[in-house]
């Protein structure tokens, strides 16, 4: 029976040892000040654009026409620019090639093209909005190389951690939004550039804490602690297959047909 106690002492020893994750905590700033939701807001007399940013790394855009006529967003002229490399912001885009022939004619003909799953323009009539979401492909966890530069504080309330903040110049992680806006009814088109930086970042193994609408949250799992668990549980189980006898009785918890 004392072994059978000691059951759930081992299985917590290798939770602890297989669930080495490192979460961080990156908030964002621009060069539009944050409003009180968290949220990155432009207005104007016909149009208003927000940003927000969730998850593991995701831009969500809403765009409200205020104005009278009919304006568009053209997202294959639309970017994120990050390191000088605009990346469209339109998504499933999937490219093919290939060619037919017809035997009786002797014509081969080659082909290639692109095939949209989602629509390159996206029309707001008046006072109408639409919502939209982009993967941050690039945003990855930061290195300790990366945050070298940031001015370092032990955190030890509000989740312990090490926090790092940044300003434009030293920033690990900077990109730039180029929206463009256009209308149908003889109006000029808009182009709406926006540039992010990371502030700071908060590295924590708590992965439970609120995030905010100027944060993303990304995650590394540490490939050490993966390898310790797997030996500690090979372990605890040739230890249990030694130690545990026939007459051995169950926990009365065990379920048992």
């Amino acid at each position: 029976m004392k072994t059978l106690k000691q059951i759930p002492i081992l299985f917590s020893v290798i939770i602890s040892l297989s669930s080495c994750v490192s979460y961080q905590y990156v908030t964002l700033s621009s060069n539009t000040p944050v409003q009180e939701d968290g949220k990155f807001k432009i207005e104007s007399d016909s149009i208003n654009i927000t940003y927000s940013f969730y998850n593991f790394g995701y831009l969500k855009l809403e765009i409200e026409n205020k104005s009278d006529h009919l304006l568009y967003v053209d997202w294959e002229k639309s970017s994120i620019i990050i390191d000088k490399e605009s990346i469209p912001m339109i998504s499933d885009k999937e490219y093919f090639e290939g060619s037919t022939s017809t035997y009786s004619q002797s014509i081969n003909v080659d082909f290639d093209g692109a095939i949209y799953k989602n629509p390159t323009i996206r029309y707001l009539p008046p006072k109408t909005h639409i919502v939209q979401n982009f993967p941050l492909d690039f945003a990855r966890f930061m290195t300790p190389e990366q945050l070298q530069p940031g001015v370092f504080t032990n955190v030890q309330s509000g989740g312990s951690g090490k926090s790092y903040a940044f300003d434009e110049e030293t920033t690990p992680l900077k990109f730039q939004t180029y929206l463009y806006i256009g209308s149908d009814e003889g109006g000029k088109s808009m182009i709406q550039e926006q540039n992010f930086w990371t502030q700071t970042v908060f590295q924590t193994i708590d992965g439970q804490l609120n995030t905010y609408p100027n944060q993303i949250l990304m995650k590394k799992t540490n490939p050490t602690g993966a390898v310790l668990g797997t030996m500690a549980l090979l372990g605890v189980t040739i230890y249990l297959v030694n130690e545990l006898q026939p007459d051995d009785e169950l926990p009365s918890s065990t379920f048992q047909p």
